[in-house]
């Protein structure tokens, strides 16, 4: 039997939360006795890394917290981009995307990532610190955080990581501090080169190759590999 009139308040039918079109309630899964999912067959599992899919407005992000409870706010353009990129949101559809980690929950990935140790120092860390200050337009991503001790979260504070490290290369007199700093810099830049990867996957080689910028920070970064490879095969500590 099929309503003539589908309404909102129609039991047959239900609105997806992810696609927000009315459909009938048997295209939604179960959850149970008389209880179906607030998305439709259709949108499980319809999560997509195409940035392209994106358009260039304000985009919805929606999460759900551990307490069950789901909240929603507008980033721009740019913002939701970058999470799609960084691997920490999906898109939905057009103008929705969503989040894939509560801050308890990243913070959790990132101390466990850099096994709790801080990248200044090398000590103990169990907090987490954003390379580029949020002040200064950095976001909460994989790529744009790390694990720090309070103390060095505390003294960076706003400053960049240049001037950070600038600030506290002096008290760095112990070898074995130095060794430990610069295994943690290796493990960061493969975790870099990771997600930069996964990021290819959903980009058009052609578009690559006619960027000027891309191809210069390559050329950058293969000479920088190429002199720290050189340094390191010819220092005997190492």
């Amino acid at each position: 039997m099929r309503c003539n009139h589908i309404t909102y308040s129609c039991s047959l039918y239900k609105t997806c939360e992810m696609c927000k079109r009315i459909k009938w309630y048997k295209e939604f899964p179960s959850k149970g006795y008389r209880r179906r999912r607030s998305y439709c067959r259709e949108c499980k599992n319809l999560y997509s890394f195409n940035v392209k899919k994106l358009v260039n407005s304000e985009i919805e992000v929606r999460l759900k917290l551990p307490s069950k409870r789901k909240i929603s706010y507008s980033v721009s353009y740019e913002e939701a981009k970058f999470l799609v990129q960084q691997g920490m949101a999906g898109v939905v559809h057009e103008t929705l995307i969503h989040k894939f980690y509560d801050k308890q929950s990243f913070k959790k990935r990132i101390l466990e990532r850099d096994n709790n140790t801080c990248f200044y120092c090398g000590q103990y860390g169990d907090t987490v610190d954003h390379i580029v200050p949020k002040i200064r337009g950095g976001i909460s991503s994989f790529s744009n955080c790390i694990c720090a001790c309070y103390r060095c979260n505390t003294n960076k504070g706003d400053l960049s990581l240049n001037d950070f490290l600038s600030c506290i290369e002096p008290i760095w007199v112990n070898e074995q501090v130095k060794c430990k700093r610069v295994k943690q810099q290796l493990h960061y830049i493969k975790e870099l080169f990771e997600s930069l990867n996964d990021s290819l996957r959903y980009i058009e080689l052609s578009e690559m190759n006619n960027d000027d910028e891309i191809s210069y920070q390559v050329n950058q970064i293969n000479q920088l590999f190429k002199e720290f490879k050189d340094h390191i095969l010819v220092d005997e500590n190492w």
